[in-house]
Protein backbone atom coordinates (compact mmCIF):
# COMPACT_ATOMS: atom_id res chain seq x y z
CA UNK A 1 0.00 0.00 0.00
CA UNK A 2 2.90 2.51 0.82
CA UNK A 3 4.98 1.67 -2.25
CA UNK A 4 1.62 2.19 -4.45
CA UNK A 5 0.77 5.88 -2.98
CA UNK A 6 4.34 6.98 -3.63
CA UNK A 7 3.89 6.25 -7.16
CA UNK A 8 0.75 8.11 -7.13
CA UNK A 9 2.51 11.09 -5.37
CA UNK A 10 5.68 10.96 -7.90
CA UNK A 11 3.49 11.47 -11.15
CA UNK A 12 1.54 14.55 -10.03
CA UNK A 13 5.03 16.50 -8.83
CA UNK A 14 7.13 15.48 -12.42
CA UNK A 15 4.28 17.51 -13.99
CA UNK A 16 4.32 20.00 -11.56
CA UNK A 17 7.88 20.74 -12.09
CA UNK A 18 7.73 20.25 -16.16
CA UNK A 19 5.01 23.37 -15.91
CA UNK A 20 6.81 25.39 -13.53
CA UNK A 21 10.05 25.33 -15.97
CA UNK A 22 7.72 25.82 -19.22
CA UNK A 23 6.26 28.98 -17.65
CA UNK A 24 8.96 30.19 -16.30
CA UNK A 25 11.38 30.30 -19.37
CA UNK A 26 7.58 31.65 -21.76
CA UNK A 27 7.22 34.67 -19.01
CA UNK A 28 10.74 35.67 -18.26
CA UNK A 29 9.98 39.97 -17.91
CA UNK A 30 11.51 41.99 -20.32
CA UNK A 31 13.17 44.16 -18.08
CA UNK A 32 15.75 41.30 -16.77
CA UNK A 33 17.42 41.48 -20.51
CA UNK A 34 18.37 45.31 -20.26
CA UNK A 35 21.35 44.63 -17.92
CA UNK A 36 22.09 41.78 -19.59
CA UNK A 37 25.24 41.79 -21.79
CA UNK A 38 24.35 39.89 -25.31
CA UNK A 39 26.51 38.01 -27.56
CA UNK A 40 25.48 38.98 -30.80
CA UNK A 41 27.06 41.80 -32.00
CA UNK A 42 25.83 44.24 -34.76
CA UNK A 43 27.97 44.82 -37.81
CA UNK A 44 28.71 48.23 -38.18
CA UNK A 45 29.20 49.76 -41.40
CA UNK A 46 31.62 50.07 -43.94
CA UNK A 47 34.27 53.07 -43.79
CA UNK A 48 33.49 55.58 -46.51
CA UNK A 49 35.93 55.38 -49.36
CA UNK A 50 37.77 58.77 -49.85
CA UNK A 51 36.15 60.15 -53.38
CA UNK A 52 38.87 60.87 -56.19
CA UNK A 53 38.15 64.10 -57.74
CA UNK A 54 37.06 64.84 -61.21
CA UNK A 55 39.23 67.28 -63.23
CA UNK A 56 36.13 69.48 -64.11
CA UNK A 57 38.33 71.88 -67.00
CA UNK A 58 36.82 70.88 -70.02
CA UNK A 59 39.89 71.99 -71.91
CA UNK A 60 41.89 68.73 -70.93
CA UNK A 61 39.32 65.94 -72.64
CA UNK A 62 40.62 64.96 -76.20
CA UNK A 63 37.75 64.95 -78.60
CA UNK A 64 39.17 62.28 -80.62
CA UNK A 65 39.15 59.62 -77.51
CA UNK A 66 35.45 58.70 -76.76
CA UNK A 67 36.76 55.75 -74.36
CA UNK A 68 38.51 58.44 -71.63
CA UNK A 69 35.37 60.51 -71.89
CA UNK A 70 33.14 57.65 -70.89
CA UNK A 71 35.08 56.45 -68.24
CA UNK A 72 35.43 60.01 -66.77
CA UNK A 73 31.35 60.68 -67.27
CA UNK A 74 30.65 57.14 -65.69
CA UNK A 75 32.70 57.71 -62.44
CA UNK A 76 31.36 61.53 -62.02
CA UNK A 77 27.53 59.66 -62.08
CA UNK A 78 28.79 56.75 -59.99
CA UNK A 79 30.09 59.16 -57.01
CA UNK A 80 26.32 60.81 -56.49
CA UNK A 81 24.71 58.28 -54.45
CA UNK A 82 28.24 58.04 -51.93
CA UNK A 83 27.86 62.10 -51.09
CA UNK A 84 26.58 63.31 -47.82
CA UNK A 85 23.53 65.09 -47.00
CA UNK A 86 21.43 67.45 -49.35
CA UNK A 87 24.31 67.00 -51.78
CA UNK A 88 23.05 63.14 -52.74
CA UNK A 89 22.60 62.86 -56.51
CA UNK A 90 23.37 66.53 -57.30
CA UNK A 91 25.73 68.00 -59.83
CA UNK A 92 27.48 71.20 -58.79
CA UNK A 93 27.28 73.90 -61.60
CA UNK A 94 31.09 72.85 -63.13
CA UNK A 95 30.18 68.98 -63.11
CA UNK A 96 27.01 69.44 -64.79
CA UNK A 97 28.84 71.59 -67.41
CA UNK A 98 31.39 68.97 -67.70
CA UNK A 99 28.70 66.16 -68.15
CA UNK A 100 27.33 68.09 -71.22
CA UNK A 101 30.80 68.30 -72.65
CA UNK A 102 31.42 64.82 -71.95
CA UNK A 103 28.59 63.39 -74.05
CA UNK A 104 29.13 65.76 -76.71
CA UNK A 105 32.40 63.74 -77.08
CA UNK A 106 30.28 60.39 -76.63
CA UNK A 107 27.18 60.81 -78.87
CA UNK A 108 28.70 60.97 -82.18
CA UNK A 109 30.21 57.38 -81.80
CA UNK A 110 27.19 55.61 -79.89
CA UNK A 111 24.52 57.38 -81.72
CA UNK A 112 22.39 56.23 -84.08
CA UNK A 113 23.63 57.89 -87.42
CA UNK A 114 27.28 56.58 -88.31
CA UNK A 115 30.02 59.17 -87.38
CA UNK A 116 31.80 60.72 -90.90
CA UNK A 117 35.66 59.59 -88.97
CA UNK A 118 34.70 55.47 -88.96
CA UNK A 119 36.54 55.40 -92.62
CA UNK A 120 39.74 56.07 -91.34
CA UNK A 121 39.48 54.53 -88.59
CA UNK A 122 38.82 51.08 -89.75
CA UNK A 123 42.09 48.89 -90.44
CA UNK A 124 44.03 48.69 -93.17
CA UNK A 125 42.92 45.53 -94.39
CA UNK A 126 39.27 46.86 -94.79
CA UNK A 127 40.49 50.00 -96.09
CA UNK A 128 42.64 47.80 -98.48
CA UNK A 129 39.35 46.42 -99.93
CA UNK A 130 37.38 49.45 -99.85
CA UNK A 131 39.74 50.30 -102.31
CA UNK A 132 39.82 47.35 -104.40
CA UNK A 133 36.43 48.43 -105.84
CA UNK A 134 37.06 51.74 -107.27
CA UNK A 135 38.12 50.80 -111.00
CA UNK A 136 39.23 54.14 -112.65
CA UNK A 137 42.36 55.96 -111.73
CA UNK A 138 41.06 60.04 -111.76
CA UNK A 139 38.59 58.41 -108.80
CA UNK A 140 41.43 56.66 -106.90
CA UNK A 141 43.15 60.17 -107.23
CA UNK A 142 40.14 62.16 -105.55
CA UNK A 143 39.84 59.59 -102.86
CA UNK A 144 43.53 59.55 -102.20
CA UNK A 145 43.49 63.61 -101.79
CA UNK A 146 40.64 62.87 -99.22
CA UNK A 147 42.97 62.49 -96.25
CA UNK A 148 46.56 61.20 -95.75
CA UNK A 149 45.43 58.01 -94.69
CA UNK A 150 44.01 56.42 -97.73
CA UNK A 151 46.42 58.12 -99.67
CA UNK A 152 48.82 55.84 -98.02
CA UNK A 153 46.77 52.82 -98.93
CA UNK A 154 45.80 53.81 -102.67
CA UNK A 155 49.14 55.13 -103.97
CA UNK A 156 51.55 51.95 -102.84
CA UNK A 157 49.26 49.18 -103.83
CA UNK A 158 46.17 50.54 -106.35
CA UNK A 159 47.13 53.51 -108.27
CA UNK A 160 50.15 52.77 -110.23
CA UNK A 161 48.77 49.42 -111.06
CA UNK A 162 45.17 50.23 -112.17
CA UNK A 163 47.01 50.49 -115.75
CA UNK A 164 50.38 48.47 -117.06
CA UNK A 165 51.54 49.08 -120.09
CA UNK A 166 54.59 47.46 -120.93
CA UNK A 167 56.29 44.90 -123.47
CA UNK A 168 55.98 41.42 -123.29
CA UNK A 169 60.03 41.50 -123.25
CA UNK A 170 59.32 43.00 -119.79
CA UNK A 171 59.82 39.57 -117.53
CA UNK A 172 60.68 41.68 -114.47
CA UNK A 173 56.96 42.96 -114.74
CA UNK A 174 55.50 39.69 -114.97
CA UNK A 175 57.79 38.32 -111.95
CA UNK A 176 56.81 40.89 -109.77
CA UNK A 177 53.19 39.72 -110.42
CA UNK A 178 53.88 36.47 -109.96
CA UNK A 179 55.35 37.09 -107.05
CA UNK A 180 53.09 39.70 -105.25
CA UNK A 181 49.82 38.24 -106.04
CA UNK A 182 47.63 40.94 -103.96
CA UNK A 183 49.05 43.42 -105.64
CA UNK A 184 48.24 41.51 -109.82
CA UNK A 185 44.72 41.13 -108.60
CA UNK A 186 44.80 45.14 -108.49
CA UNK A 187 45.15 45.33 -112.38
CA UNK A 188 42.20 46.53 -114.32
CA UNK A 189 43.71 47.43 -118.03
CA UNK A 190 46.64 45.29 -119.54
CA UNK A 191 48.52 46.60 -122.55
CA UNK A 192 50.83 44.49 -124.47
CA UNK A 193 53.63 46.82 -126.53
CA UNK A 194 55.28 45.98 -129.70
CA UNK A 195 58.86 45.50 -129.33
CA UNK A 196 59.68 48.60 -131.83
CA UNK A 197 57.07 50.52 -130.14
CA UNK A 198 58.09 53.87 -129.19
CA UNK A 199 55.18 54.55 -126.73
CA UNK A 200 56.03 55.41 -123.10
CA UNK A 201 55.55 52.39 -120.83
CA UNK A 202 53.71 52.52 -117.67
CA UNK A 203 54.80 50.27 -114.83
CA UNK A 204 54.79 50.77 -111.17
CA UNK A 205 58.14 52.77 -109.99
CA UNK A 206 59.11 49.67 -107.57
CA UNK A 207 59.94 47.62 -110.24
CA UNK A 208 61.41 49.58 -112.75
CA UNK A 209 64.79 48.01 -112.32
CA UNK A 210 65.68 45.04 -114.74
CA UNK A 211 66.34 41.83 -113.39
CA UNK A 212 69.05 40.47 -115.52
CA UNK A 213 68.74 37.26 -114.31
CA UNK A 214 65.76 36.42 -115.60
CA UNK A 215 66.12 38.32 -119.13
CA UNK A 216 69.17 37.09 -119.60
CA UNK A 217 69.60 34.08 -121.82
CA UNK A 218 71.88 32.68 -124.99
CA UNK A 219 68.84 31.06 -126.69
CA UNK A 220 66.79 33.81 -128.60
CA UNK A 221 64.42 31.34 -129.23
CA UNK A 222 64.05 30.14 -125.65
CA UNK A 223 63.77 33.60 -124.71
CA UNK A 224 60.62 34.33 -126.13
CA UNK A 225 58.98 30.87 -124.42
CA UNK A 226 60.16 32.08 -121.28
CA UNK A 227 58.36 35.21 -121.78
CA UNK A 228 55.16 33.70 -122.86
CA UNK A 229 56.01 31.74 -119.86
CA UNK A 230 55.94 34.72 -117.25
CA UNK A 231 53.29 36.26 -119.44
CA UNK A 232 50.33 33.44 -119.14
CA UNK A 233 51.63 33.06 -115.35
CA UNK A 234 51.04 36.88 -114.45
CA UNK A 235 47.71 36.90 -116.20
CA UNK A 236 46.91 34.21 -114.64
CA UNK A 237 46.82 36.34 -111.06
CA UNK A 238 44.94 38.83 -112.85
CA UNK A 239 41.44 37.95 -111.48
CA UNK A 240 40.33 41.49 -111.48
CA UNK A 241 41.25 42.09 -115.19
CA UNK A 242 38.38 44.20 -117.05
CA UNK A 243 40.14 45.29 -120.75
CA UNK A 244 43.14 43.65 -122.18
CA UNK A 245 45.34 45.48 -125.63
CA UNK A 246 47.14 43.21 -127.47
CA UNK A 247 49.55 44.98 -130.14
CA UNK A 248 52.90 42.77 -130.25
CA UNK A 249 53.18 42.09 -133.63
CA UNK A 250 56.82 41.60 -133.70
CA UNK A 251 57.40 38.43 -131.57
CA UNK A 252 57.08 35.16 -132.32
CA UNK A 253 54.48 34.67 -129.88
CA UNK A 254 51.16 34.40 -130.71
CA UNK A 255 47.58 35.30 -129.30
CA UNK A 256 46.67 31.99 -129.89
CA UNK A 257 48.61 30.67 -126.89
CA UNK A 258 47.19 33.64 -124.49
CA UNK A 259 43.60 33.95 -125.32
CA UNK A 260 42.91 30.12 -123.24
CA UNK A 261 44.52 32.21 -120.24
CA UNK A 262 42.10 35.11 -120.65
CA UNK A 263 39.04 32.55 -121.01
CA UNK A 264 40.23 31.93 -117.00
CA UNK A 265 39.28 35.32 -116.32
CA UNK A 266 35.77 35.93 -115.97
CA UNK A 267 35.54 39.51 -115.73
CA UNK A 268 37.64 40.38 -118.46
CA UNK A 269 34.89 43.44 -120.11
CA UNK A 270 37.09 44.64 -123.44
CA UNK A 271 39.64 43.15 -125.64
CA UNK A 272 41.37 44.56 -128.32
CA UNK A 273 44.09 42.93 -130.09
CA UNK A 274 45.94 44.27 -133.20
CA UNK A 275 47.84 41.26 -134.93
CA UNK A 276 48.54 39.76 -138.57
CA UNK A 277 48.63 36.59 -136.90
CA UNK A 278 44.60 36.89 -136.18
CA UNK A 279 43.80 36.47 -139.72
CA UNK A 280 46.52 33.82 -140.82
CA UNK A 281 45.41 29.69 -140.84
CA UNK A 282 46.72 28.08 -138.35
CA UNK A 283 49.45 26.09 -140.91
CA UNK A 284 51.15 29.46 -140.57
CA UNK A 285 51.34 29.42 -136.99
CA UNK A 286 54.55 29.07 -135.11
CA UNK A 287 53.08 25.49 -134.17
CA UNK A 288 51.01 25.09 -136.28
CA UNK A 289 48.71 23.37 -134.20
CA UNK A 290 44.81 24.26 -134.19
CA UNK A 291 43.29 24.47 -130.34
CA UNK A 292 40.80 21.93 -129.47
CA UNK A 293 37.07 22.74 -129.69
CA UNK A 294 36.67 21.45 -126.03
CA UNK A 295 36.92 24.37 -124.42
CA UNK A 296 33.79 25.25 -122.77
CA UNK A 297 34.53 28.42 -120.99
CA UNK A 298 32.86 31.80 -122.00
CA UNK A 299 33.59 35.22 -121.10
CA UNK A 300 29.97 36.49 -120.15
CA UNK A 301 31.25 40.32 -119.37
CA UNK A 302 33.22 40.21 -122.21
CA UNK A 303 31.22 43.59 -124.31
CA UNK A 304 33.55 45.04 -126.95
CA UNK A 305 35.87 43.20 -128.90
CA UNK A 306 38.13 44.84 -131.79
CA UNK A 307 40.39 42.68 -133.67
CA UNK A 308 42.68 44.79 -136.97
CA UNK A 309 45.49 44.01 -138.68
CA UNK A 310 48.66 45.89 -139.13
CA UNK A 311 50.65 47.26 -141.64
CA UNK A 312 54.12 45.20 -140.95
CA UNK A 313 54.89 42.65 -142.69
CA UNK A 314 55.26 40.63 -140.15
CA UNK A 315 52.55 37.74 -139.63
CA UNK A 316 50.78 38.84 -143.10
CA UNK A 317 49.26 35.98 -145.90
CA UNK A 318 48.15 36.44 -149.17
CA UNK A 319 45.15 34.39 -148.08
CA UNK A 320 43.40 35.93 -145.04
CA UNK A 321 40.88 34.24 -143.09
CA UNK A 322 38.72 34.43 -140.34
CA UNK A 323 38.63 30.61 -138.75
CA UNK A 324 41.32 32.33 -135.52
CA UNK A 325 38.73 35.35 -135.30
CA UNK A 326 35.42 32.64 -135.31
CA UNK A 327 37.41 30.55 -132.68
CA UNK A 328 38.22 33.63 -130.12
CA UNK A 329 34.35 34.88 -130.57
CA UNK A 330 32.95 31.52 -129.92
CA UNK A 331 33.52 31.89 -126.18
CA UNK A 332 31.67 35.51 -126.44
CA UNK A 333 27.98 35.40 -126.58
CA UNK A 334 27.18 38.35 -124.94
CA UNK A 335 28.85 40.83 -127.48
CA UNK A 336 27.79 44.66 -127.60
CA UNK A 337 30.53 45.99 -130.03
CA UNK A 338 32.53 44.22 -132.07
CA UNK A 339 34.99 45.89 -134.40
CA UNK A 340 36.88 43.64 -137.23
CA UNK A 341 39.67 45.71 -139.78
CA UNK A 342 41.90 44.26 -142.54
CA UNK A 343 44.80 46.13 -143.97
CA UNK A 344 44.34 45.09 -147.71
CA UNK A 345 47.92 44.79 -149.09
CA UNK A 346 48.68 46.26 -152.50
CA UNK A 347 50.12 43.60 -155.04
CA UNK A 348 49.35 40.31 -157.25
CA UNK A 349 48.40 37.44 -155.30
CA UNK A 350 47.16 39.49 -152.22
CA UNK A 351 43.03 38.24 -151.37
CA UNK A 352 40.82 39.95 -148.58
CA UNK A 353 39.02 37.80 -145.87
CA UNK A 354 35.99 35.72 -146.79
CA UNK A 355 33.22 36.35 -144.27
CA UNK A 356 30.66 34.18 -145.50
CA UNK A 357 31.08 31.36 -143.31
CA UNK A 358 31.82 33.69 -139.92
CA UNK A 359 28.59 35.28 -139.83
CA UNK A 360 26.75 31.52 -140.77
CA UNK A 361 28.23 30.44 -137.46
CA UNK A 362 27.98 33.59 -135.53
CA UNK A 363 25.23 34.50 -132.81
CA UNK A 364 25.33 37.67 -130.94
CA UNK A 365 21.58 38.58 -129.50
CA UNK A 366 22.88 41.50 -127.77
CA UNK A 367 25.19 42.83 -130.96
CA UNK A 368 24.45 46.78 -131.16
CA UNK A 369 27.88 48.18 -133.04
CA UNK A 370 29.23 46.06 -135.81
CA UNK A 371 32.47 47.20 -137.78
CA UNK A 372 33.91 45.59 -140.93
CA UNK A 373 37.09 46.75 -142.81
CA UNK A 374 38.09 44.65 -146.24
CA UNK A 375 36.09 41.86 -145.99
CA UNK A 376 34.80 40.09 -148.65
CA UNK A 377 31.10 38.56 -149.11
CA UNK A 378 29.88 36.84 -151.82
Amino acid sequence: MDLIGYKRYEMPLHKHLLSTTMATATVMPRSSLKGRNTSVSVPKGRPRKTLHSVDTNISSYDRTDPFFAFNVLRKLLGSLPSRIGGCQYKLTPEEHKLSLHLLTIVEPFVGLSPSRRTLTRQPTEILDSIVFHVDEKRDLLSLALSCHRLHGVIFPRHYDYRVIRCKVSSISVWNHLIVNRSLARNVRRLEILDERSTEPASVPSDILVSETDLESTDDELGMHVKQERFLVSALTKMTALHSFSWSCNHSPISIDNVWPTLLKCPSIREVEINDNLVFSDYSHGIDGVRPRNSQKSILPELKTVALRSTKHVYGSTKTPQLLRISNLLTNCPNLKSLDIGYEHRRGSGYQRPVADDFFLCSRWSALRSLSLSNLFCS
